[in-house]
């Protein structure tokens, strides 16, 4: 659905490039592609299917969201 299943490939491409080329180890890269993917996908649940539609309201949102997350063990969400 919306843009995790439409373009999420191409954007983690293009942000791998991009990290790539700005000297991130692959491990660093990896972990930001995961962050990146888990905010494309929360994005194409709301319906976004353009990376042009994001607002500052959809960041927000997804500031909220990642709050509420936890973990199974009940701790908060963490990339490190």
């Amino acid at each position: 659905a919306g843009v995790c299943a439409v373009n999420v490939g191409l954007w983690l491409e293009r942000f791998d490039e991009y990290l790539r080329l700005r000297g991130f180890t692959e491990k660093t890269r990896e972990g930001y592609g995961y962050a990146l993917r888990l905010f494309l996908c929360f994005l194409g649940d709301r319906g976004l299917t353009d990376v042009a539609e994001i607002s500052r309201g959809e960041v927000d949102a997804y500031r909220v969201h990642l709050h509420h997350c936890r973990t199974r063990s009940g701790a908060a969400l963490s990339l490190a």
